[in-house]
């Protein structure tokens, strides 16, 4: 039999063998992240440089974006760090060892990398990828959802899920946004887009977020016309562009039209909508930022005033509110469930649609506004004319070009055979001067 003093030794022996094997693992730990790092440097870097020669270079003071050992968020839309990855039996264990990757989101794509000597186990393209919580599994998880799979990933806390999730929805934005050749399609100096800016920021109410009063916002969304904080941008990409499309203030391109509506609307003037009904000591305002009192407000409507009992109710005043020029009253009555492709009543509109009046009015604001909510670009009135035909006579090329950045055709005939320049040339105003306008300027494109 083995003495209290052997037992006592091996004892030891093997408790300083696992402290030992404990300092060797977190060691291990700690030169894989620096690898890892590296590795993402190295990856930005080639990136960088393939783009340069690509754009045909770049002079020698181009920023590498990434470079060196950067933080946990590069930009808007790019980030890297750990996340756990739940698979299979995992999730129903809730068991997260043995899954953790060092992720790269870049260019559109989220890679997962396991070592730093192979490439990514995973490359998930984000074009058609949805975001959001995942409830039921450990803390700190969000789901990252695509038409072949649906991934359960672990951040490091509470912040940094916010934050996986708001750069993932402006990566699949700004996708999204090249697929309908929106981006870049007009660059701004920076001094006027400052300028621009500072405008908006003047407007009623605009200093601080529209839902949870953080002040200096720097995201917008361009269908409801108001500005937020990042936390609450993406709980509005979470509900979907149909309820709310959010964009950067500085760092995505914007066109006339949706710079013209945010001005005309401002946060006072949405909250006075969609805060009609929402008492004033509802609670904490700091409480209001959560997803559920975001979706409550914007995609359910909860506290919309509801539309009056005179005649055509909501669609009627929809109309009006066009015909007058007043995109406050047209997003009210939006609110209230006014049909954005709704044909106006008998007798008021010759069954016009919205957009067509707005076409008619030349009213480049009000129209961003419906085309932002859903629009049809191409519904034709009962003389089988688009809103492109109306504008047409109207001579309005703001209007036609905003038509026609989101497809509308300038090929399509009327009940006549005639297409919306066609149109415009047997119109009061005569072909002239103003049709050469047209063919350079708007249709120029469409030819």
């Amino acid at each position: 039999m083995r003495s209290g003093l052997e037992a006592l030794a091996e004892v030891t022996l093997v408790t300083a063998g696992a402290e030992e094997r404990t300092a060797e693992q977190e060691l291990l730990v700690e030169r894989q992240a620096v690898r890892m790092q590296l590795v993402t440097s190295h990856i930005a870097e080639q990136e960088a440089l393939a783009q340069r020669k690509t754009d045909g270079g770049g002079g020698p003071g181009t920023r590498v974006p990434g470079g060196g050992v950067a933080g946990p968020v590069t930009s808007s839309h790019e980030m890297r760090g750990w996340l756990g990855k739940v698979a299979g039996r995992a999730r129903q264990n809730k068991d997260l060892r043995h899954s953790r990757y060092w992720a790269v989101l870049s260019g559109g794509k989220l890679h997962l990398y396991r070592s730093w000597r192979a490439p990514p186990k995973h490359s998930i393209d984000l074009l058609l990828c949805t975001v959001k919580e995942a409830r039921g599994h450990e803390r700190f998880c969000f789901e990252l959802i695509s038409p072949s799979a649906s991934r359960v990933l672990q951040a490091e806390n509470a912040g940094a899920v916010q934050r996986w999730m708001a750069v993932i929805h402006n990566a699949t934005g700004r996708l999204l946004d090249a697929q309908v050749g929106r981006a870049e399609t007009r660059r701004e100096s920076v001094g006027a887009r400052a300028r621009r800016w500072d405008t908006l920021l003047a407007v009623a109410g605009n200093e601080v977020c529209v839902d949870c009063g953080v002040e200096g916002p720097e995201w917008a969304s361009i269908s409801l016309g108001a500005l937020m904080c990042l936390q609450c941008s993406g709980v509005h990409r979470a509900l979907g562009v149909h309820v709310s499309r959010v964009r950067s203030l500085h760092l995505d391109v914007w066109d006339d039209g949706a710079a013209a509506l945010l001005g005309a609307m401002g946060n006072a003037r949405v909250n006075e909508i969609f805060l009609a009904r929402c008492a004033e000591d509802a609670g904490d305002p700091a409480v209001w930022a959560g997803g559920e009192f975001i979706s409550r407000k914007y995609a359910q409507r909860a506290f919309v005033e509801p539309a009056g009992a005179g005649p055509g109710g909501a669609a009627a005043a929809l109309h009006a509110a066009v015909r007058d020029g007043q995109p406050q009253r047209v997003l009210l009555c939006l609110a209230q469930g006014a049909d954005v492709n709704g044909a106006s009543p008998p007798g008021s509109g010759e069954g016009l649609s919205p957009l067509m009046h707005a076409a008619r009015a030349g009213d480049a604001c009000c129209m961003e506004l419906l085309l932002q909510r859903g629009a049809d670009v191409e519904q034709a009135d009962p003389m089988g004319r688009t809103a492109l035909h109306h504008a047409a006579l109207r001579d309005s090329g703001a209007c036609a070009e905003a038509l026609m950045a989101r497809g509308a055709s300038a090929e399509a005939v009327d009940a006549h055979g005639k297409t919306p320049l066609e149109v415009r040339e047997a119109g009061p105003q005569g072909a002239g001067a103003h049709c050469a306008l047209w063919m350079g300027g708007a249709w120029g494109g469409a030819r």
